[in-house]
């Protein structure tokens, strides 16, 4: 397990008691990567904070996108190009679509990043704000989308992975519960972006949405609703 970017983890059967699921439907889902997990001598181990989303938001519909294709599905429902996907594959994106709201599409898109949670200081902060790879989302890009919802308090957005494991390292950054943290880095080994500052709206919508915090949920289905896709 990754010292760098800590998740708290739990095993699967204290995930299967919590989700209320038999045991081998949780070996099911961390196999099939449903939820983030690691197999320690011979025994799963989930990431708490999925497990208490999948709690919170119902089970998935169908299998998680890959991250390439999960942006693409993004940037398109945000009325921007994705230049990395081919035509045929714009066609079958969006006869997904046809078949499923935005709502139940959320929990397949999360391959999208890892999320984790910190509490940080002043100087991690402002080295995140300022770096040129940051792309601003969730809270910090909900006013920027125009959704009721502002936290200055909180830095929440995109990173590159090797970006990503360099400033939690440099700065020591201690993982905490999503309640308590005031960092918020979305950890992506796929970047769709180039130069923007800000998550397409679609992907904001999808992160405020994924959130365990009902006014972030509020905001997300506002901007979904504006994109005339939730």
């Amino acid at each position: 397990m990754s010292d760098r970017l800590p998740l708290r983890w739990i095993p699967a059967s204290e995930a299967a008691d919590r989700l209320g699921i038999d045991p081998s439907r949780i070996r099911a889902l961390a196999s099939s990567g449903q939820v983030r997990a690691e197999k320690v001598a011979n025994r799963w181990l989930l990431d708490v904070g999925d497990v208490e989303r999948r709690i919170a938001h119902g089970p998935q519909v169908g299998r998680p996108m890959e991250p390439r294709r999960a942006w693409a599905l993004l940037f398109l429902l945000s009325g921007n190009d994705a230049p990395w996907v081919s035509g045929i594959e714009r066609s079958k994106l969006r006869a997904v679509l046809r078949d499923r709201t935005f709502n139940d599409l959320v929990p397949r898109l999360r391959r999208r990043a890892d999320v984790r949670y910190f509490v940080a200081g002043d100087r991690a902060k402002e080295e995140i704000r300022g770096a040129s790879d940051f792309v601003r989302s969730g809270v910090s890009a909900a006013e920027h989308h125009r959704v009721g919802l502002r936290s200055s308090s909180v830095v929440d957005g995109y990173l590159p992975r090797d970006f990503a494991e360099r400033v939690v390292y440099r700065h020591a950054l201690r993982g905490v519960e999503e309640g308590a943290a005031d960092m918020i880095l979305r950890v992506a080994n796929y970047w769709p972006f180039d130069q923007q500052r800000f998550a397409p709206a679609a992907a904001v919508a999808a992160d405020l949405l994924e959130s365990s915090d009902e006014r972030a949920v509020r905001a997300g289905r506002e901007l979904s609703k504006r994109l005339g896709v939730a």
